[in-house]
């Protein structure tokens, strides 16, 4: 079964999750970047989802600028989206094009049932297996 690693930065995104996400998605709610990077390094990842709060990826602590950077320069080969809050959406692909991410999400606070349904959507896109 494929591992999903969530680098949300300890952010309010961590309420996007519940009991209904699946056991492989791993949610890292670790609030700063080397610990966040810390606890990527030790999974095996399908693919990664980061979570990029404002226009230049830092959200108190967590740069998701130097994330993507670390996880592209350690494990090229492991796919990684963005997850982007709706009022950044007409920055989305942009900033996706900037990253190298293969696609992103947009989260605008949404249910926990419908932001899993969005991010399942987008791994079945990739022929990742969602769970």
């Amino acid at each position: 079964m494929s591992q999903v690693f969530f680098a949300t930065g300890g952010t309010e995104l961590t309420r996007s999750f519940d009991a209904t996400t699946p056991r492989n998605w791993y949610v890292c709610t670790t609030p700063d970047t080397t610990r966040t990077f810390s606890e990527f390094q030790n999974g095996n990842w399908s693919a990664a989802f980061v979570f990029w709060g404002s226009p230049t990826g830092q959200v108190d602590n967590f740069n998701a600028q130097t994330f993507v950077n670390q996880i592209r320069n350690t494990t090229p080969q492991t796919p990684f989206f963005l997850i982007v809050p709706s009022q950044y959406a007409s920055q989305a692909t942009q900033w996706q094009r900037e990253t190298g991410a293969s696609g992103y999400i947009i989260w605008n606070n949404t249910t926990p049932s419908e932001f899993i349904n969005q991010v399942r959507t987008v791994l079945t896109q990739y022929n990742i297996e969602a769970a």
